[in-house]
């Protein structure tokens, strides 16, 4: 396959996966909601980091400023992992600190 081709089934790819992600952000954080759920939150939280991990892909899949490229990689790829980790200890202080007090399992929701 040419390249252009590739390209091009590369991005019709990642805007479904975008398309996923957001219908599935909006489903997780009305569900969340409705059942004041901290894991459910958290859940959210990591959908939201894997759309903008897809907007990254298509932003490099359409060349745009094709010189910071290799840069631009490395420096996203540290920011996700960075806040994944925070959004993961946060949500778990949280639940850990509210079952702590209350000794419920259900206040953890």
């Amino acid at each position: 396959m040419l390249q252009a081709q590739l390209i091009r089934r590369g991005l019709l790819l990642e805007y479904l996966t975008l398309g996923w992600n957001v219908v599935g952000v909006i489903i997780v954080v009305a569900a969340a909601y409705m059942a004041r759920s901290v894991a459910l939150a958290g859940f959210g939280l990591d959908s939201l980091i894997e759309i903008f991990a897809s907007i990254i892909v298509v932003w490099q899949l359409l060349g745009v400023n094709q010189h910071y490229c290799d840069s631009a990689h490395t420096d996203a790829s540290g920011s996700f992992d960075c806040r994944h980790c925070v959004a993961g200890c946060d949500v778990h202080c949280y639940a850990s600190t509210r079952l702590w007090k209350t000794g419920d399992r259900q206040a953890t929701r």
